[in-house]
Order: C-alpha cells, then structure tokens, then sequence
C-alpha cells in the first residue's frame, strides 16, 4: 500500500511539472483518478494497481497527441502504460496541428549534422513570441528541410537579428569525444538539446521548450528532469511546423552550411553533405590528412568511416 501512494506521489509530481493541472483526484476501484486540464482540454488519468505492478492508463484520453505528451512525461515512474501506442495516423494532417499545439512565447529547438558523415553536429534553441511568431511567418520561416540552402543563410540572419536564440556547434574533433563519452548519438543529442534549452531559460527566463522526438521521450524527459527540472520540455513528431522549432531549424542548418564550408577551406577539399555520394571526397581525405586525422573533419562511428 505505501509502495502505491509513492507511485501517487510521484504521477502528482510529474503532472505538476509538467503543467498539468489537476483538478481533482479520488480513489477508484483497484487504483487512483486524476481529473485534469491541459491546453484547455479535460483528460483523465487512471493509476492501476496489479500483481504485475502499476498501469498508467490513457485510454480515455482521445487526442493522440496528448497521449504521446503523457506519455513522454510520466516515463519517469517506469510503469506499464495503456494503450501502449499511439502513432500518429497516416492520414494527411494540416502543418498547423503541433503549431496549435503548444501556446506562446516557447522555445523551440532542433539540430542540423546528425546524418552527415562530415562536418559538425549542430544545436540551436529560438525563443519565439506571439508577436515575433507572426513576423517569422511573414518572413517565409518554415522546416528547413523544405528550404534551398541559398534561403537559409539570409532568413538565419533575419531570425537571429530579432529573435533571442543560442547555437552549439560540436565540430567533429568535439563531437567525436563527446560520442566516445556517451552510450549512443540519441544520448549525445538530448545532452546537446538539454544545452541550448538551459542557455535559452537562463537568457530568456521561458520555461517551455518544444522539441522534435528523435528517440523515444524518456531519453530527453529524463535528462531534462535531472538537469533543468523548472522548465516543461515537450515532444512532438514532425515539431519542425511549429513556427519556433522551424526558426531553430534553420539556424542550425545554416551554422552546419557554415562551418562545413570552413572546414573544406581549411582542408583545401570540398567535403559533400550526407553520408551516401561521399567516396570521392573521403578518398581525398584520407589521402591529405591520413586516417589518424579523419577525426577533424568526419564523424568516425559512421559506417563508412570504418
């Protein structure tokens, strides 16, 4: 029995971290209730109690997005969740659904680097209001991914003209320490999203950030909770339509254009974007510095590295 209201205790304090309000909470047959608000919407939490140990239930809870943020939110307690999957439909969605989602001002944030074998992993965090947000959207901001790379450099200069943002670049030398550091690149990756958030809280004092899900939510929510507990970090598929995660997008594309241009000057190659049509110039490479310096210019757990 003490084992289940410390399981109570600790969904409380989740939920409240994570600014769900609770509007009421009773026990129930086999468990306990949670009567709540968030975004505007009322859900229902459930907490059963079995031989097997506890259940978080979310089955009457109809919006899927708000069950994969419950979800994400309450990976702390290490229970059984149902249902256990809520993947989004496949049906054709408006770009506006995870705008919508989460309420300005927001920080939000993404990464540019993870799948090039050369060049660095870059993280950039955008602080973005109602006021800007309009302007951003003025201004042409969308995922950078649906952007020529003759467009990211001006609108970049544009975002970090009028917006508050930070930038953490990890060149490969860095970034290949901090890799040998780290049990997997998603561990690397939440760390470096961790960063920028932190630095946005600080320069901005806004306690909420939204965040692409690049792995499963407990990896972020944990190291969020752990280092900066006093900001709520959503998750979110395809979070890059939300105006402030776009912003951050193109920042990050733009930083990585940058510094991988300044590395083929530095080396005199030009070292290509991606890890497929990369042979030529890894050729060149390995020719020009040798494998002991392959290190300074690539990321070295790449398949193709080996």
């Amino acid at each position: 029995m003490n084992q289940n209201h410390n399981f109570i205790l600790k969904a409380t304090r989740l939920l409240k971290h994570n600014s769900v309000k609770i509007e009421s909470e009773k026990a129930i047959q086999y468990g306990h209730q949670f009567e709540c608000q968030l975004n505007q919407s009322a859900i229902t939490i459930r907490l059963f109690f079995g031989k097997k140990g506890p259940t978080v239930d979310l089955s009457q809870i109809k919006n899927l997005t708000i069950q994969d943020q419950l979800r994400a939110w309450l990976a702390p307690l290490k229970a059984r969740t149902t249902p256990q999957s809520t993947a989004q439909p496949t049906t054709t969605k408006s770009p506006m659904a995870v705008t919508d989602a989460w309420p300005l001002p927001l920080i939000g944030v993404d990464e540019s680097g993870k799948g090039d074998f050369f060049g660095p992993l870059v993280t950039a965090a955008v602080y973005v209001t109602p006021d800007t947000a309009q302007a951003l959207r003025n201004r042409g901001v969308m995922d950078s991914k649906q952007l020529r790379d003759s467009h990211i450099a001006p609108l970049a200069d544009w975002i970090q003209t009028h917006c508050p943002h930070t930038v953490c670049s990890l060149l490969p030398d860095h970034y290949n320490q901090r890799y040998a550091q780290t049990p997997n690149l998603n561990s690397l990756l939440a760390s470096c999203h961790i960063d920028v958030i932190a630095h946005m809280n600080q320069l901005t004092g806004c306690t909420v950030a939204l965040s692409d899900q690049f792995a499963k939510p407990a990896v972020l929510q944990t190291l969020g909770t752990e280092r900066i507990p006093h900001v709520t970090i959503h998750q979110a598929t395809r979070a890059e339509s939300n105006i402030a995660v776009a912003a951050a997008s193109i920042v990050a594309r733009a930083r990585f254009i940058a510094d991988l241009n300044q590395l083929s000057t530095t080396i005199g190659i030009v070292l290509p974007k991606g890890a497929t049509h990369i042979q030529a110039a890894y050729d060149c490479v390995l020719k020009t510095l040798g494998r002991d310096r392959l290190h300074t210019v690539a990321k070295t757990h790449f398949k193709c590295a080996k």
